[in-house]
């Protein structure tokens, strides 16, 4: 093997570990502002993050996929080592949620119950309902640690640099987008009834906020996750300046 062949396979290597690295960590947790201009602050700060590893990942991505372009133009006893990383990238490309996913899991339904509410008093109601992005946070964690393998909150996909925030208590936000906290539904591929232990928890806490919890299993395997969205990054308060830059 060439000399500049070896050295491409130890960028590959590399930019593998470190994405594998990237995609082991835990999903930012929402942080809530007193203030609308501290409010203001975090929502610029958070999406520049966002947006900032977003072009960063997608970069390394490119690059592993020009590097195997690279490999598979090579004629010889290379072609075992160029599916070899053609899988593994394909791997990599489903843990950062970039390729969309089926298989068997739950489907997690949270919506407004009248009746609930009709009972409640308004100003309680009204205090509980401030809590649903850190409840929802714990939600994602509880089906992470039950051996979910991709997750989407209303269709947007929940990767390691997500976020799920209250606004105020009519207004929550999924990836920096606006979503309505009417009725969210949460789909999860993986462990079905590990997952549904997980989820054993929660009615109480929702039924607090006037909202009933159910889940609902789906085990033929035809549940699709879709990918990371990329139009769900808005650049109205900050724009990438580099691809490279964390």
């Amino acid at each position: 093997m060439k000399l500049n062949s070896k050295i491409s396979l130890v960028l590959v290597a590399a930019l593998l570990g470190w994405m594998m690295t990237v995609q082991f960590t835990s999903i930012n947790r929402p942080k809530l502002e007193s203030s609308p201009a501290g409010d203001t602050l975090q929502l610029t700060t958070e999406l520049k993050q966002e947006t900032e590893r977003q072009q960063f990942l997608r970069s390394q991505i490119r690059e592993i996929e020009q590097k195997i372009a690279d490999l598979q133009s090579q004629k010889g006893n290379q072609s075992q080592l160029v599916r070899t990383l053609a899988e593994e990238l394909e791997r990599v490309k489903n843990q950062a949620g970039m390729s969309e996913v089926k298989g068997s899991g739950i489907i997690v339904t949270i919506e407004d119950d009248f009746d609930l509410i009709a009972v409640k008093n308004p100003e309680e109601l009204d205090m509980n309902r401030r809590s649903l992005g850190d409840y929802l946070y714990r939600v994602v964690n509880y089906l992470k640690g039950n051996e979910a393998k991709a997750i989407v909150v209303n269709n947007h996909r929940i990767v390691s640099f997500s976020s799920v925030r209250t606004i105020d208590s009519n207004n929550l936000q999924v990836n920096t987008v606006m979503v309505s906290p009417d009725k969210i539904i949460i789909k999860a591929v993986g462990n079905v009834e590990q997952m549904k232990v997980g989820m054993s928890i929660f009615p109480p806490s929702f039924a607090e906020m006037g909202k009933k919890f159910t889940v609902q299993e789906v085990g033929d395997g035809s549940l699709v996750i879709p990918p990371y969205d990329d139009d769900s990054v808005q650049y109205e308060y900050a724009h990438p300046e580099g691809e490279k830059k964390l």
